[in-house]
């Protein structure tokens, strides 16, 4: 993923601004979605996140691989087809935001 897409997701996180209201329905913010495009593109997408998910969720995010760390954030998005709500708890209990910053952590 580029690295510049997940600095503006963190950012976006950071500033609790990840859901937008149009017409007093929720959207996810433009930096969010872009955030998910990049991760479809990605040659890091792991289609199989979901069964991954069930072996690293009790791992500690430090000791998490990069290949894993992917896998995480893709089974974030992947589940429930980006249902608002659904990622929403993952913003809130700052796991997405964790994650991330590691990704960007990994690559410097």
């Amino acid at each position: 993923m580029g690295l510049e897409c997940i600095k503006n997701g963190i950012e976006c996180i950071k500033k609790n601004k990840w859901v937008t209201y149009e017409d007093s329905f929720p959207f996810y913010h433009p930096d969010i979605l872009k955030l998910e495009e990049n991760l479809y593109q990605s040659l890091c997408m792991d289609f199989n996140c979901i069964e991954n998910y069930s072996l690293i969720k009790n791992k500690e995010i430090e000791t998490l691989t990069l290949t894993e760390l992917y896998s995480y954030i893709s089974y974030i998005f992947k589940n429930e087809q980006f249902v608002i709500g659904f990622i929403d708890q993952y913003c809130e209990n700052g796991i997405l935001l964790k994650l991330l910053e590691r990704v960007i952590q990994w690559q410097n």
